[in-house]
């Protein structure tokens, strides 16, 4: 799946920004674990893919889940579906 979130210029700068300074950050593997023990997983040095979307879009002032800033590292990709900005942006790619 993929997305379409309206956003500005520079919300889209700032997510875009943050990102390319993410990269050749390591995936962290321990996080999955963790979410299946319902611990508080979030590590600024590593990332799972739905955490550094999350991330990178709160840098962006977009926030995809009404939920308190302590919450937001405990965004798994089950809860993200959730959002209200996702419903209705959502196009499949071919190929």
């Amino acid at each position: 799946r993929r997305y379409a979130i309206p956003c500005t210029q520079q919300q889209y700068d700032l997510w875009h920004a943050f990102l390319v300074a993410q990269i050749g950050k390591p995936y962290d593997k321990v996080d999955i674990a963790r979410i299946l023990l319902d611990k508080d997983w979030h590590n600024k040095g590593k990332w799972i893919c739905s955490e550094l979307v999350v991330a990178a879009l709160e840098v962006a002032g977009i926030f995809l889940l009404n939920v308190l800033p302590q919450f937001t590292s405990r965004i798994d990709p089950d809860k993200a579906h959730l959002s209200n900005l996702l419903i209705g942006h959502c196009y499949f790619a071919k190929g």
